[in-house]
């Protein structure tokens, strides 16, 4: 059911022209976000690659992927940049604000960023065990702070029923 509204409000986010999924590993949402503009999908792994595009070609969609350190500063500015996981992948608060200046080069002025993250919730700590690894969690307000700080404007953070933060911000 969490996955479903995730899925439901991705699928009805207002974002087009060129799109960069950062860090996309296997492409579950590829498929949506390759309807919606010029996707470029990019992942340090190759083997999440290969996936995310056989995921794509079942559904006769096509993107650009490339393999790519998520943050490697970027080679031009995209009208949207989608990226799940991306901050709660990292292990410091340093690099959450490294990669969030990073996103923030890739967009034009004005572009937006969506994200889907790890919902902090009662009696988990900061850092959870997930099927893909360690993931850091974050609450609304954190989100929104560090948002904030890295230069984004027009914050808009919401949570699901319990296991995730969904939400967009703009570069100024």
């Amino acid at each position: 059911m969490e996955l479903d509204a995730v899925t439901g409000w991705l699928d009805g986010l207002e974002i087009g022209g060129t799109i960069v999924e950062l860090d996309a590993g296997t492409g579950w949402w590829s498929t949506l976000l390759a309807e919606k503009g010029e996707l470029w999908i990019y992942d340090a792994d190759d083997a999440a690659l290969e996936l995310a595009r056989r995921r794509l070609v079942s559904h006769g969609l096509m993107a650009h992927l490339h393999q790519r350190d998520a943050l490697a500063a970027p080679e031009r500015q995209v009208d949207g940049l989608v990226g799940a996981y991306l901050l709660g992948r990292l292990e410091s608060a340093a690099q959450v604000s490294q990669q969030l200046a990073t996103v923030h080069d890739w967009l034009k002025p004005g572009a937006r960023y969506a994200f889907v993250e790890a919902a902090a919730r009662d009696g988990e700590g900061p850092i959870i065990d997930g099927p893909g690894g360690t993931i850091r969690t974050f609450s609304s307000d954190e989100i929104e702070a560090t948002l904030a700080t890295a230069g984004f404007t027009s914050i808009d953070v919401r949570t699901t029923a319990a296991a995730f933060l969904i939400g967009t911000a703009r570069r100024a």
